[in-house]
C-alpha cells in the first residue's frame, strides 16, 4: 500500500488511546464477564425466508449482540480510528458561537479521515460500509457494524 501524504492522521494517538481505554473497561467489568458466561445459552431466531406475492423477504437472525469488542486486525483497527476521527470532526460545526466559522475545517477533517476510510477497506468491505452509513446515526457504527458482519 503506498503511503499518503499524511502518514498519521490528526487526533490518531488520542483516539487509539480512547479506543483501548474502552475495549480495556469491557473486558475487566464483572458485568461483561458474567453476560458473557450465559452468551451461548441465550435463544437465537435464525434467518427465515417469507414468501410474499411481492417476492421474497429474508429476516435478519435475531440474538443479542456480543458485549465485547471483536479482535480485529490493523488495517481494520485504522479504519474505525478514522471512522471515530470522522465523527469527532463533525462535533466542530456544533460549537455554540464559532461552529460556523469551523465548518471549512471541519469538512476538510472529515475529508481527510473519509478518505482513510476508503483507502484501508477492501472493495467488499466498502461497499458493506455504504449500505450501513446509510442507516447508522454515526460513521463508528456504520464501521463496525460492518466489521462485525463480514
Amino acid at each position: 500500500m503506498e503511503e499518503s501524504f499524511l502518514s498519521k492522521l490528526p487526533l490518531e494517538d488520542q483516539i487509539d488511546s480512547l479506543l483501548g481505554s474502552i475495549s480495556n473497561r469491557l473486558r475487566s467489568n464483572s458485568i461483561s464477564r458474567f453476560i458473557l458466561q450465559f452468551e451461548s445459552i441465550l435463544p437465537q431466531i435464525p434467518s427465515k425466508e417469507v414468501p410474499t406475492p411481492l417476492g421474497t423477504i429474508k429476516t435478519p437472525e435475531i440474538h443479542l449482540p456480543t458485549i465485547m469488542p471483536p479482535q480485529i486486525d490493523y488495517r481494520r483497527k485504522l479504519a474505525i480510528k478514522a471512522a471515530v476521527g470522522a465523527d469527532i470532526s463533525g462535533l466542530l460545526n456544533m460549537v455554540p458561537g464559532i461552529g460556523t466559522y469551523l465548518n471549512p475545517l471541519a469538512d476538510a477533517l472529515f475529508d481527510t479521515y473519509y478518505a482513510k476510510i476508503v483507502e484501508t477497506m477492501d472493495p467488499a468491505e466498502y461497499k458493506r460500509f455504504l449500505e450501513d452509513d446509510k442507516v447508522s446515526p454515526s460513521t463508528t457504527l456504520a464501521a463496525l457494524k460492518t466489521f462485525s458482519s463480514l
